[in-house]
């Protein structure tokens, strides 16, 4: 019987432990955090649920599918109702065809004469891509100040591929063809958008949380609180593990943590490859909020939040009844004052939320919980494709590493495509 250990309980690293494990393997998985989940956990106080950002689950992949339903029996199917906040309105994201209208004359007006004149050439980074599709006016509007705060880097530095995935997850309905804005305006009009997706009844974490407990049920094991230490290699193979001064034997290894880890472990050169750290400011309204918006986007770099994202709204069972689950999220880079020192912010976030709406009463504020989240987003610059190749090509000469995973594979991705990817991780080893 191989011996499998699995670096990190994310959803892609536990989609392929319960592969494993049901194929017949010794799986062994281990988790720095205190539960499984990676960025899919969810964080539970007082009878409210918060998620580390405003995860779905959709996929058109059968295999996805059948996985997630084998998973997950108590889920909700809701539509999708997300927004950005522009020109001081609140507006839908996708834009629907009324919020089209609500737009200042002037932006229309450049916006036509953009469509009209502009000469579309291939994109080298996040800028032309987006002015590519969405017009200069519209980038200038919203995506440049966006992804100056978001990224806390110059979009004219931003790999095209991060404007693309960004773009896909805007409009995730494949009858939403997002080309151009002549074409998302011309479909918006003709066909509804019906966008929906699963959620678990209560809190992301379940769907997570449902997998391990079927790991364990299959004869895995699943360690929390505990890191990997030391990697002891022979003629380029991982011959054994260890973890908190404990030695375990191997046969493969998959590898869904940070790429600086394991390649610290391994005693190569650091990657040339950066994360942005996201904080988490969780609060506890005592009463229902009149935003419509399960989530919404905020570039005014005057705005000290990326993402306001109301969790009730998900699910009724995320707060008590009559009350709201509300996140505030701040990107910032590991050594960034924030991060050392996020509370820094409060004030500030609650001064804006009142100011723009999303509360009525800073008294409604019941309970803050700052939650901090590392390496939550690879960073994209224009030659992270060089440099990620780079790094690979020094891992690959383990012939028992498998790297997989958002983090592992510094990956800018959903859950769908954590699964899938967890699959075939686990396939190649059965396989």
């Amino acid at each position: 019987m191989k011996k499998i250990v699995v670096v990190g309980a994310g959803i892609c690293g536990l989609t392929a432990a319960y592969k494993l494990t049901k194929a017949g393997y010794k799986v062994l998985v281990v988790e720095k955090e205190g539960n499984s989940g990676g960025l899919a956990r969810s964080f539970r106080y007082n009878g409210y649920t918060f998620d580390i950002g405003p995860h779905r689950l959709y996929t058109k992949v059968p295999q996805v599918s059948n996985f997630i339903n084998d998973i997950l029996k108590e889920k909700i199917i809701i539509p999708r109702k997300s927004g950005i906040y522009l020109f001081s309105k609140y507006l839908d994201w996708p834009l629907s065809p009324s919020d089209i209208f609500r737009l200042p004359v002037n932006i229309l007006i450049k916006t036509c004469v953009d469509l009209i004149l502009q000469k579309k050439m291939e994109p080298n980074n996040f800028k032309e891509y987006v002015s590519n599709r969405y017009t200069k006016t519209l980038y200038k509007c919203f995506f440049e100040n966006y992804t100056l705060k978001f990224l806390k880097a110059d979009p004219k530095k931003v790999h095209k591929y991060w404007a693309k995935i960004a773009l896909e997850r805007a409009a995730i309905d494949e009858k939403l063809n997002t080309n151009s804005l002549s074409e998302l305006i011309y479909t918006m009009f003709l066909r509804k958008n019906t966008i929906k997706f699963i959620y678990p009844i209560n809190g992301i974490d379940t769907f997570p949380n449902k997998i391990s407990a079927a790991i364990e049920e299959y004869g895995g094991k699943i360690l929390t609180n505990k890191e990997i230490d030391k990697i002891i290699c022979a003629d380029q193979k991982i011959e054994s593990i260890s973890i908190s001064g404990k030695e375990e034997k191997i046969d493969d290894i998959i590898w869904t943590g940070s790429i600086h880890a394991i390649s610290k472990l391994l005693n190569l050169p650091k990657p040339r490859l950066d994360y942005l750290n996201t904080v988490l400011y969780n609060f506890e309204i005592d009463t229902e909020i009149e935003n419509k918006y399960q989530w919404c986007y905020f570039s005014d770099k005057d705005i000290p939040f990326v993402r306001i994202t109301n969790y009730s709204m998900f699910s009724k069972y995320n707060s008590p009844k009559g009350t709201t689950a509300l996140c505030a999220e701040v990107t910032c880079p590991e050594k960034d004052s924030v991060w050392n020192n996020p509370e820094q912010l409060v004030e500030k976030i609650k001064t804006e939320m009142l100011k723009l709406g999303i509360i009525n009463q800073i008294k409604h504020i019941k309970a803050l919980h700052i939650e901090k989240i590392n390496e939550a987003y690879p960073i994209l610059y224009l030659n992270y494709e060089t440099n990620l190749a780079e790094a690979n090509s020094r891992l690959k000469t383990y012939r028992n590493l498998y790297m997989a995973g958002r983090t592992g594979l510094f990956w800018y991705n959903n859950m769908d495509h954590s699964i899938i990817n967890g699959l075939n991780v686990a396939e190649k080893i059965i396989g």
